[in-house]
């Protein structure tokens, strides 16, 4: 619940630097490659974060201990 809000300020900061570096470079094809691949990679990598932060409190650390 704490992490709700990087879910859409991640993807809006990728956005946005993807467009402040489309405007500075002369490299525009290899800006849209880089963006396209830290947006994929952000789209993997929050569900899985998130499926790891539902399951740490039920993780067993040592016999009897929660």
């Amino acid at each position: 619940e704490w992490a709700s809000p990087f879910g859409i300020a991640v993807p809006a900061a990728i956005l946005l630097t993807g467009i402040v570096c489309l405007r500075l470079t002369a490299r525009q094809d290899l800006v849209v490659n880089v963006v396209s691949y830290l947006g994929w990679l952000c789209a993997l990598a929050w569900p899985l974060g998130c499926i790891f932060a539902w399951e740490v409190p039920y993780v067993i650390i040592g016999p009897g201990i929660k």
